[in-house]
């Protein structure tokens, strides 16, 4: 069980704005060291179950995933070895980086899953990568600009800390809420592949992590006390969150079912035929084959709506696969 205590703190250790109304401070207990390592060293293994599955399935897009867990841990060794206010401040920043590593791990992820099911023939995955990195980068420089302006004595430089890292967890919530839509609109819009696995990684991680930025933005909103003041409270909907979300990808193996190079491998090739003149034309085939042989498919010209030519391309084509 644990213990909230909410001491007078000197200004000599820590420095909370309580004369200002407008001021929110973060930290209102002593926090329970035994708690924080322990939560810390799961978040340990979680790091190295990541690291194992990112190197064997070779997808450098999982490291985002890999250094948020171990940014969530610092953060919690951090938490519970607090001493002065600087280790405070970076406790703080290491469990907001590592949330946004996250979400820009699970839009990178979203992205690919979208340029899979849509056989890229949509810009839209390279708008969520381009999304998530500008993100990424404007909230890691509005929170650590933002928060040791919070400990400031001047109550303006105080109010400007919480007007940035207000904006930086809107941005969050922001985009984990557009990440969330995206999900379900392609999961609905596209039914002809077997997508079960990728929709649940994609919707339970942006869900959780709406729950984080949720909670984030009420810590500086809504009045002390109460479920925003509770150790018990940070803990189930500020740690938690994230933590499910790396265990949910760590059973699943994330990197390799969101990785579509295999399945992209898969697929048959595709034989053109390139014209030379009005009446003749070559096919050009792989290194690999020695003789003309196409892979069963459908012709490029079908794609495209289908013409007389592409008629007569195919009855071509059957020819010099018939007397090859």
């Amino acid at each position: 069980m644990l213990t909230v205590f909410t001491p007078t703190f000197s200004i000599n250790r820590f420095y909370f704005p309580l004369s200002v109304e407008s001021d929110t401070p973060f930290l209102q207990y002593i926090p329970n060291q035994d708690v924080a390592y322990g939560i810390g060293g799961l978040f340990i293994a979680l790091f190295l179950a990541s690291l194992v599955i990112a190197l064997l399935s070779r997808a450098p897009t999982y490291l985002g995933a890999v250094m948020g867990s171990l940014c969530i841990a610092v953060s919690l060794f951090l938490r519970g070895s607090l001493s002065n206010t600087p280790m405070y401040v970076g406790s703080f920043i290491l469990d907001s980086l590592g949330a946004y590593l996250l979400l820009l791990t699970t839009l990178v992820m979203c992205g690919r899953w979208v340029a899979y099911v849509e056989d890229g023939r949509t810009p839209f995955p390279q708008l969520l990568w381009i999304v998530g990195g500008l993100l990424f980068v404007g909230c890691v420089v509005l929170e650590t600009v933002a928060l040791p302006l919070t400990f400031y004595r001047d109550a303006w430089y105080r109010h400007i800390g919480h007007m940035l890292h207000m904006a930086s967890v809107s941005a969050t919530l922001c985009g984990a809420g557009i990440g969330f839509l995206a999900s379900v609109w392609k999961a609905v819009v596209n039914k002809g592949r077997c997508i079960v696995v990728e929709v649940v990684c994609l919707l339970c991680a942006f869900a959780l992590l709406l729950v984080w930025s949720s909670f984030a933005l009420a810590q500086t909103r809504l009045p002390l006390g109460g479920a925003v003041g509770s150790e018990v409270a940070w803990y189930l909907l500020n740690v938690l969150p994230l933590g499910l979300v790396l265990v949910l990808w760590t059973v699943v193996n994330a990197p390799r079912v969101f990785c579509y190079e295999e399945a992209v491998g898969k697929q048959p090739p595709v034989y053109r035929l390139r014209h030379s003149g009005s009446y003749g034309g070559h096919y050009e085939y792989p290194a690999e084959y020695s003789y003309p042989l196409r892979a069963p498919g459908v012709p490029d010209y079908c794609r495209h709506g289908g013409s007389s030519n592409g008629d007569m391309e195919e009855k071509i084509q059957k020819a010099i696969l018939r007397y090859a």
